[in-house]
């Protein structure tokens, strides 16, 4: 499947990380999940096509995809969400059926659908000067990229679609040592990041029930088993966060 989705999302992010700007909830919950407690019951979870990219940057500041540390990011996350000991642990993973070329599409129309979604909400939503004209419509949280996935549920016998991007950039050494010599002289130059985004999709009505993101600027990668697990522990850590995200939709920080 070509990587079409995922990447405003996480560029957004490692913006909002260095803003550091939180007036509102990080994790976002949709009010049928509020009204129905639709992601407290244990459920059979689809998981969708994940888009993860580990980069190195260099010391001159460019970046470069490296295929066999985003093919072993994917693998960890994987195997991660299977080992349990997170919010999820209850929950039965569904992998992906053959689709048609037509059901192809569809899935890559919806997820880039879902890709602008995100984007917009996490960057919306939460942005210096955006938060407060959002919140009306974060407390509210209503979206939804329409019924077109269904078929995937009758595929599957899935409820809900479990969706992972992430983006790992990843200081090469010759980065690392300009870090330290421009310090000398007082300059900071940016360094890595490591960013995960999740949601889970209703498939039925295609609404989205939860959306978080996690993002590190510390020496924590993708490609390393406790990089993994601390920011997958981290980005489930508010799932399904429904009780936090009512008092905030009610007026109660």
């Amino acid at each position: 499947m070509a990587r079409m989705y995922g990447r405003l999302v996480v560029l957004v992010l490692l913006g909002l990380a260095l803003v550091g700007c939180n007036t509102v909830p990080t994790h976002k919950v949709h009010y049928s999940a509020l009204e129905n407690d639709l992601l407290e019951r244990p459920k059979r979870i689809l998981l969708l096509p994940m888009d993860v990219k580990v980069s190195e940057l260099t010391a001159g500041g460019l970046t470069e995809e490296v295929a066999s540390w985003t093919r072993r990011a994917e693998e960890l996350i994987n195997r991660e969400l299977r080992a349990g000991g997170h919010s999820l642990s209850g929950y039965e993973f569904v992998e992906m059926p053959e689709l048609t070329d037509q059901e192809q599409e569809a899935l890559e129309q919806h997820l880039a659908l879902l890709d602008t979604l995100g984007g917009n909400v996490l960057s919306l939503g939460s942005a210096p000067g955006g938060a407060q004209a959002w919140e009306p419509k974060m407390k509210h949280f209503d979206y939804t990229i329409g019924d077109g996935l269904a078929f995937l549920r009758e595929r599957t016998g899935a409820d809900m679609a479990l969706m992972i991007y992430g983006n790992d950039l990843i200081s090469s050494g010759g980065r690392k040592a300009a870090f330290v010599f421009a310090a000398v002289f007082g300059v900071s130059i940016p360094m890595g990041h490591a960013v995960l985004v999740g949601g889970m999709l209703d498939l039925q009505s295609g609404n989205v029930l939860w959306l978080n993101h996690e993002v590190s600027v510390a020496d924590v990668t993708l490609r390393e088993t406790g990089g993994v697990k601390t920011l997958l522990g981290a980005l489930l850590s508010d799932y399904p966060g429904t009780e936090s995200f009512r008092k905030y939709a009610n007026g109660s920080r």
